[in-house]
């Protein structure tokens, strides 16, 4: 037995030495065994049964939180029936000492092993739960003692088990869990428990004495003592030393060691911004757009642009923002807002009235003769009469009302646009008519003109000449009063009075029409007297024969 150990503990030295990585550890465990077999009849081992165990280890992490055990134990177990009590138990008085080696092959599962190495790979030591299973053989030497048995009859079955006393190998299948305590990145200490199902009946010697229908039991406990085998790290940061390009300053694994406050990649030391996350070919300073500009160098750090436009768009590529370009699909210059110019006479392409003749910013980039021939300062594309001088749309206007000669209906008054260039009648002249025509009366019941009325349309004449640009409508009108016919005759009889008069006044009869519309239209109530006072009366209307205004 002790020759079986000594090989097995040969072998995992040498495995050791071959296999020394930063994912393996070395194990050493310390602590007790215990039986459940045929000399226990309790569903646990007896406290007085435990006996010392021991073993060695390896590990190996292909995870943080997974690993393989690669284990070796030395372990005892004891028994007595004298432990049980009882008559018949006292009677067959069987004792047993056992030794035996166990080789296992165990997966542990711990699930917060990945958090004992934070972010960027610094340790941080933790109190952490594992469970684990496996598969193992186990040798068993085995000494049963029958010599103190007072009853016969247990001899057949005592000579059986005498016959196949030799030292067993049977399967075994390990279950546990543990606590691990970490003191330091390279050394744990775990508080583990488990057991052990033995595909064997004879852990104590003892099967058809006893009870050959189940196999034996056993656990172990105590205190595996947990070494990590790893490269130097004098930092503590999770680096190796010969892996860490800042091996005395703790860093992070992205920078290979050295520190990286802004987690970038890049070593504060040979980063130009070094507390905000950049890009390499920046020298680790931030660019947002990717357009290869530092942000702090960037106008426009949201939106891809070019290094000639300080980072800024810049579609036509002439070194103007496109934001600040008046002509950001044309290269232009500077001076001219990143406008072309293509006669370079200071005026850009889109206002130069003579882009590829040199010309005055005054005359939309053109020499004066070609911008206004006439000399009237009305440039040719807008001059109306671009070989005649002109201040109307750059014609001659001879009332200089704004009207072209050419267009004015009334070229010797000064007068408005809306009336073809004629003079328009004032306000203050239409309320003169209106007062003059309401005073108009006749002789009673004929179309003879009173004095009072001669002088006021003497008042008006002045008027209707002064605007040879209106025609004028004389309407007669009468009250109810009398036959219709006789009505109709009287109101054409009055507007003949006025129109002759005007006539005779110098009013030219081209300009003048009349008409009776007898009691057609009367402009308030005929029942009464003021009513029908109000409806004899005479109307003049003017019409501005040119714009078709009509006013009464």
């Amino acid at each position: 037995m002790q020759r079986i150990y000594l090989v097995v503990l040969s072998l995992f030295v040498f495995q050791l030495r071959a296999y020394a990585q930063p994912k393996w550890e070395l194990n050493t465990f310390g602590g007790f065994s215990n039986y459940l077999g045929d000399l226990v009849d309790t569903p646990f081992p007896y406290a007085n049964t435990m006996m010392p165990a021991f073993g060695i280890g390896v590990g190996f992490l292909p995870k943080p939180s997974f690993a393989f055990e690669f284990n070796a134990s030395m372990v005892n177990f004891t028994g007595d029936d004298q432990n049980i009590g009882g008559k018949i138990f006292s009677r067959r008085s069987f004792s047993f000492t056992s030794r035996a080696v166990e080789l296992s092959i165990n997966t542990r599962w711990e699930p917060l092993g990945a958090q004992r190495y934070q972010q960027y790979g610094n340790f941080s030591g933790m109190i952490s739960p594992y469970v684990y299973v496996g598969a193992g053989i186990l040798f068993v030497d085995a000494a049963p003692d029958f010599s103190q048995s007072k009853s016969d009859n247990y001899f057949e079955g005592i000579n059986e088990d005498m016959k196949n006393n030799a030292p067993t190998t049977a399967f075994a299948i390990p279950v546990g869990g543990g606590l691990r305590f970490d003191f330091r990145e390279n050394f744990a200490i775990d508080l583990r428990l488990g057991v052990r199902a033995a595909f064997t009946d004879y852990l104590d010697g003892i099967s058809f004495a006893g009870n050959p229908e189940a196999n034996d039991w056993y656990m172990t406990g105590g205190l595996n003592f947990v070494f990590r085998l790893g490269d130097k790290d004098t930092d503590k940061d999770g680096i190796k030393d010969r892996e860490d390009l800042c091996p005395r300053v703790a860093g992070v694994i992205s920078a290979k060691g050295c520190p990286d406050a802004d987690g970038d990649g890049l070593e504060d030391l040979e980063d130009l911004c070094p507390y905000k996350a950049g890009v390499m070919e920046l020298n680790g300073c931030p660019d947002r757009d990717g357009d290869k500009i530092p942000d702090a160098e960037d106008d426009c750090p949201g939106i891809a642009g070019s290094p000639t436009a300080g980072g800024c768009p810049d579609l036509d590529g002439d070194g103007i923002q496109d934001a600040l370009d008046w002509c950001p699909g044309e290269a232009g210059g500077k001076l001219l807002n990143g406008c072309p110019d293509c006669d370079h006479d200071g005026v850009i392409n889109w206002y130069d009235k003579c882009p590829e003749v040199p010309g005055s910013p005054l005359y939309a980039g053109c020499p004066l003769e070609l911008y206004d021939r006439d000399y009237d300062g009305f440039a040719n594309d807008i001059d109306e009469c671009p070989d005649l001088a002109g201040t109307a749309a750059g014609c001659p206007d001879a009332d200089a009302d704004g009207v072209a000669d050419s267009l004015d209906k009334c070229p010797d008054a000064p007068g408005e646009t809306g009336s073809l260039g004629c003079p328009v009648i004032t306000k203050n002249e239409l309320t003169t008519l209106e007062i003059a025509t309401k005073a108009i009366k006749f002789e009673t019941g004929s179309a003879v003109l009173i004095q009072e009325s001669i002088s006021n349309l003497q008042q008006i004449i002045p008027i209707f000449m002064k605007y040879p640009n209106y025609n004028i409508e004389i309407r007669g009108h009468t009250d109810d009063v009398g036959e219709e016919t006789r009505n109709q005759k009287l109101s054409e009889k009055r507007a003949a009075a006025c129109y002759q008069f005007l006539m005779d006044n110098g009013i030219a009869p081209s300009r003048m029409k009349y008409v009776g519309l007898g009691e057609a239209e009367p402009i308030a109530d005929n029942r009464y007297l003021q009513g029908r006072k109000l409806n004899r009366r005479v109307e003049f209307v003017l019409h501005q024969f040119y714009s078709g205004i009509e006013t009464h």
